[in-house]
């Protein structure tokens, strides 16, 4: 079974230790890596078509901000 994770908190908080400790074999997804919206939306595109669990590691301090991912998650 796949499962999305959505990391929540400021910077330096520790989301991406937390990552690699407890979910190293969870394709990471993190904006600052991939520069661009549109290729955060491929990679998650791509998790969904090969069934693979991800984690979105990001602030997304607000609703608004996690939102954009809920419903790709649900489907």
């Amino acid at each position: 079974m796949k499962t999305a994770y959505i990391m929540i908190g400021i910077q330096g908080s520790g989301k991406s230790v937390f990552c690699r400790k407890f979910l190293p074999d969870v394709r990471r997804i993190n904006l600052d890596t991939l520069k661009t919206r549109n290729n955060e939306k491929r990679m998650i595109a791509e998790c969904h078509e090969n069934s693979d669990s991800y984690v979105i590691d990001n602030t997304n301090p607000t609703r608004e901000d996690r939102a954009r991912y809920i419903p790709t998650a649900k489907a």
